[in-house]
């Protein structure tokens, strides 16, 4: 069968990837198992589900480093209760710093003032937009009603993120599919640096900036769906997503015993755009 420009990148994605591994002993077996999310991590309840949306939220450089560990908000959030959550502060962000800033040991710093005050309000606006469900049974029923069908599931990023300040689309893709909804994938920074380089979203100027991570996301599902008649049903939105990203992030959480914790500084994104773009010239 003849591969199309999604297949050829996404089988040299593989090659690549074995090629920078394999001197860590990380076997294709091993990068499979990062393709695959872990179903028994799904939180049940809603106290969970808060939970994770905050751990979603934050997962940007800049938040990571301010915020750090989301257990430590435990306390002042009532164990991650979203009802105790909006009934203690109700959309007073001002005040729920001030107790952050307490519980934190006055870590809130003056200069870190807009990241907090931002995911202030992303804590409120969750609490609230989780209030509204009576269980997390009731939550996850919702969610499936709208993802089983496929041209309706778009819906669940777009209402998530303009429920919940700062969440945004991106992030808002990372927490389904981190509940395991591998019909998402998140368009990071490293997705959208690739896909970009390699042409994959076509001219980009064409699309508004505030719609962008939308398309990306959407260069992601037709990749995997471009994919999968050639390698299986296994080729989900988001094994694609967590390939590129291994290759973008060099990442290796499951194996925290290479290079950095799992980080190893071993090749660059751009390394494997030349390494795309010179093999792809040889077949063409």
């Amino acid at each position: 069968m003849k591969r199309n420009f999604e297949q050829r990148v996404y089988e040299l994605a593989w090659e690549f990837l074995l090629e920078k591994v394999k001197p860590f002993g990380i076997t294709e077996t091993e990068i499979k198992k990062y393709l695959t999310p872990e179903q028994k991590d799904r939180p049940n309840d809603l106290n969970g589900i808060f939970k994770r949306i905050l751990e979603s939220a934050k997962n940007t450089d800049r938040k990571e480093k301010v915020i750090k560990n989301i257990d430590n908000l435990g306390k002042i959030l009532f164990r991650f209760n979203p009802k105790k959550t909006i009934q203690h502060y109700g959309m007073n962000y001002k005040m729920l710093i001030e107790n952050l800033d307490q519980e934190l040991d006055n870590k809130v710093k003056q200069n870190d003032r807009g990241i907090w005050t931002v995911f202030a309000k992303t804590i409120l606006t969750a609490a609230e937009f989780l209030s509204s469900f009576a269980s997390g049974k009731e939550f996850y029923e919702w969610v499936e009603k709208i993802y089983e069908e496929e041209k309706s599931r778009i819906a669940l990023p777009l209402i998530l993120s303009n429920a919940i300040t700062g969440l945004g689309f991106a992030l808002s893709c990372d927490f389904l599919k981190e509940l395991g909804y591998t019909e998402f994938g998140k368009p990071d920074t490293h997705i959208k640096y690739i896909f970009r380089e390699l042409g994959l979203l076509g001219d980009v100027s064409i699309y508004t900036k505030s719609s962008l991570d939308y398309h990306y996301h959407q260069a992601i599902l037709r990749l995997a769906k471009s994919v999968k008649p050639c390698h299986g049903e296994n080729i989900t939105p988001y094994a694609v997503d967590k390939l590129f990203w291994l290759i973008g992030s060099r990442y290796f959480y499951k194996h925290p015993k290479i290079g950095k914790d799992g980080r190893i500084n071993a090749w660059r994104k751009e390394d494997f755009i030349r390494f795309v773009k010179n093999k792809l010239k040889i077949d063409l």
